[in-house]
């Protein structure tokens, strides 16, 4: 192909190389297929064929606003079109002619809103891919431009073996980038994405067994765990582990004394108790004289699990917390004793994994919540000392056949049970953007001597409907008239002034204390029995489920209230199924079902990839067998597996060394 000015300069303001072309695929498909007028389609937005036979009058409405209509005859219905704003089709649709046109069905006014008309039926029945448009560029001078170089220039090199695409019937992979590009019909461009789905997962799946593979099959250092002092601490807790707690335990500890390194994640809803079960992990581990590392998040949490920590192990080891607030001075002490063997488990953030920071021998690291960290924090972590044993802990459960394929050859431990018993909590979905619905709870609550969280989607005050903690807090203030004590807690504010805030409330001295998700993970406030969310449906249903049990941690019935002002009947649906239920597995499996993995985390939080064509919602299967695929193509060397395997090994050094 011809590098023409134009050319690069489509290339350049999509921001590739001339050989990844093919990989700027349509993010959507227009398929101008016509189809019936059905007033059970509402808000569907559909293609209609048919012949103008009534046309009405141009009207000028205010702000601008222009509005026609015209009547469409089909071979069923007279349909009443609505056009707005589209002022130059006025005269390009005249009575007796035959259009396509593309609308929203009104339910209630019978009635078509139409945001396209085709007055020429060329593209009757065709599929025009749609792409991401870039600094002016229109769709068609993206689409002639990779159809060229899928013409002239593309390779189109097999990576999937054989085997595979034989077992489950898969198209070429030329043939495959020749249709998503250019689809003749909806049966084909099925075909292509069907192999891309599996391509995508395949290659992730492989990616994950690859590098948990490479760490696992390490000569690793045995811990002798001491059983003696692990039981003196087992004697000293004030009540009993669950059984969920010691079987996963035992899984640990099977994985430390074996000859392979552990990587395990330990996943628990809330309140399951994880850290209980990381406090033992790490005293098996300092009992067999070696360092843990405890990274967290945010100092929030991190201070809490130093605190918890050091009610466990501290009686049997030094436990000691590392965190940007401190003093230059308290760091080097720290990392003084740390080089010198003087601090058996170093609990911290990011500090943790400072080049200042030098273990004397590190053999376990605990990564709490490893889905807000990056590949190289975590690497960078396990690159502090000789093979070293990893655990994750995460609070948001995952389906278990999703998080055995996207975990690789990490090992899965699941806490399903409650120390203190299941949690009552009472879930209420409330059409309102105002706490003046809920003031005599509120009173009531604060009567009994109990706490309060008010969360919202905004630090200030903008231009959208979203509620802001700024806002809230004048509402309280104007309402109450200072009777109750109110405290502020987002992510604008400083580390320290974040522990401020939480210990006051901790400390009992805020009544309500209105914030944003920085409390979603970890925090442990037992007075706090009320959680009112604003905006409810801005969250995934799992996060939802994260900010609810931080309420009732101390047994005590809770009662949270999702506020919204939404009429949408999926957006009511949702909020209404996590009113029924709080099993955060159940919910985990819908919210997946229904949205995807970056609404059961949270949006750019979910430690999961971004597939073009793999959909969590419709693919799981795919998923399931792509998993099983990417283990046999480790565990059975061959000619066509090794191509697979050094195209992914490829791939994951290349993409290591753009971020580092």
């Amino acid at each position: 192909m011809r590098l023409t000015n134009k050319r690069i300069a489509i290339i350049n303001a999509l921001e590739i190389s001339l050989d990844n072309l093919p990989n700027y695929f349509p993010y959507a498909y227009e398929i101008y297929e016509p189809s019936n007028f059905n007033l059970e389609n509402d808000s569907k937005r559909l293609y209609i064929l048919g012949k103008v036979i009534n046309k009405g009058k141009f009207v000028k409405l205010r702000n601008n606003i222009s509005k026609w209509n015209f009547a469409l005859q089909t071979e069923t219905n007279i349909i009443n079109c609505i056009i707005f704003n589209q002022d130059y089709l006025y005269k390009l649709v005249f009575i007796g002619a035959e259009v396509l046109v593309k609308g929203k069905i009104n339910y209630y006014e019978s009635s078509l809103t139409v945001s396209k008309v085709l007055t020429s039926l060329d593209k009757l029945n065709s599929i025009e891919p749609v792409y991401s448009l870039r600094k002016g560029l229109k769709n068609f001078e993206i689409h002639n431009l990779i159809k060229l170089y899928l013409e002239e220039d593309f390779i189109g090199k097999e990576i999937i073996p054989n085997y595979y695409q034989q077992k489950y019937k898969l198209i070429k992979r030329k043939e495959a980038y020749n249709i998503v590009h250019n689809p003749l019909n909806k049966e084909e461009l099925f075909q292509a994405k069907r192999y891309f789905k599996y391509e995508e997962i395949l290659l992730y799946c492989l990616k994950s067994r690859l590098l948990n593979n490479n760490a696992s099959q390490l000569a690793s250092y045995k811990k002798n765990i001491n059983r003696q002092i692990v039981k003196k601490v087992f004697e000293d807790l004030p009540y009993q582990m669950t059984d969920d707690q010691i079987k996963a335990l035992k899984e640990i500890y099977s994985d430390l004394e074996s000859d392979r390194l552990m990587s395990r994640l330990l996943q628990g809803d809330v309140g399951s108790g994880k850290t209980l079960v990381a406090a033992f992990t790490a005293i098996g581990v300092c009992s067999a004289g070696y360092q843990t590392a405890l990274l967290a998040p945010t100092e929030v949490l991190a201070r809490q699990h130093y605190d918890s920590f050091l009610k466990l192990v501290g009686k049997y080891y030094k436990v000691e917390l590392l965190v940007a607030s401190l003093s230059n001075k308290e760091k080097n002490i720290i990392l003084d004793r740390l080089e010198g063997n003087d601090i058996d488990i170093l609990i911290g953030t990011h500090s943790l994994i400072s080049d200042n920071v030098i273990y004397y021998k590190l053999g376990l690291a605990i990564i709490d919540e490893q889905q807000r960290f990056g590949v190289l924090q975590r690497q960078n972590l396990l690159k502090k000392g000789d093979n070293i044993d990893f655990l994750t802990l995460s609070a948001t459960p995952i389906p278990r056949t999703l998080a055995i394929a996207i975990s690789g050859s990490l090992q899965v431990s699941t806490l399903y049970q409650f120390p203190l018993g299941l949690k009552d909590i009472e879930t209420k979905v409330l059409k309102s953007n105002s706490i003046k619905p809920l003031i005599k709870q509120i009173e009531g609550v604060i009567k009994e001597g109990k706490q309060i969280f008010i969360v919202a989607p905004l630090i200030s005050d903008s231009t959208s409907e979203l509620r802001s903690t700024v806002s809230i807090v004048n509402e309280l203030q104007t309402i109450f008239q200072n009777k109750y004590i109110i405290g502020q807690l987002h992510g604008k504010l400083s580390d320290a002034e974040k522990v401020t805030e939480m210990d006051n409330f901790k400390n009992g001295l805020y009544n309500i204390l209105v914030t944003t998700t920085v409390i979603e993970v970890g925090v442990d406030i037992p007075n706090a029995v009320m959680m009112i969310i604003y905006n409810a449906e801005r969250f995934g249903l799992s996060q939802l489920h994260q900010l609810r049990g931080r309420i009732g941690r101390d047994g005590s019935k809770g009662y949270a209230y999702l506020l919204t002002q939404m009429d949408d009947e999926q957006v009511l649906e949702r909020l209404q199924y996590l009113a029924t239920t709080n099993d955060g597995f159940k919910i985990a499996e819908y919210d997946l079902e229904n949205r995807g993995p970056g609404q059961m985390f949270g949006e750019n939080q979910s430690g999961l990839p971004n597939f073009q064509f793999f959909d969590y919602k419709e693919d799981l299967n795919i998923l399931k067998h792509a998993s099983l695929d990417a283990k046999e193509i480790v565990d059975k060397p061959s000619y066509e597996n090794s191509i697979i395997i050094d195209y992914v090994t490829f791939l994951t050094v290349t993409k290591l060394k753009s971020i580092e």
